[in-house]
């Protein structure tokens, strides 16, 4: 399972965790990432990436910016879940 984005300790976020065997482990990716953002949708494509669109996005989470622009997020050699 991936989890993009959401909430952190200071206000939303752009990370990436993937969930497998009971344990949680960041990905990280290559190339531009996109920006902070929560309430959103992905799509995991197997061997490519994982595509993120719509939500709230910036860091503070007193705003209701909403995303317009869609994000793709890559790993070296795709992201291959555990």
């Amino acid at each position: 399972m991936l989890m993009f984005g959401g909430f952190g300790d200071q206000g939303r976020t752009n990370e990436l965790w993937e969930y497998a065997n009971n344990n949680w482990s960041a990905i990280h990716s290559e190339g531009k990432i996109p920006e902070e953002r929560a309430e959103h949708r992905s799509v995991f494509i197997p061997g490519q990436g994982l595509f993120v669109f719509g939500g709230v996005i910036g860091p503070d989470p007193n705003t209701r910016n909403r995303a317009m622009i869609p994000g793709f997020i890559t790993a070296p050699g795709g992201l291959k879940l555990n």
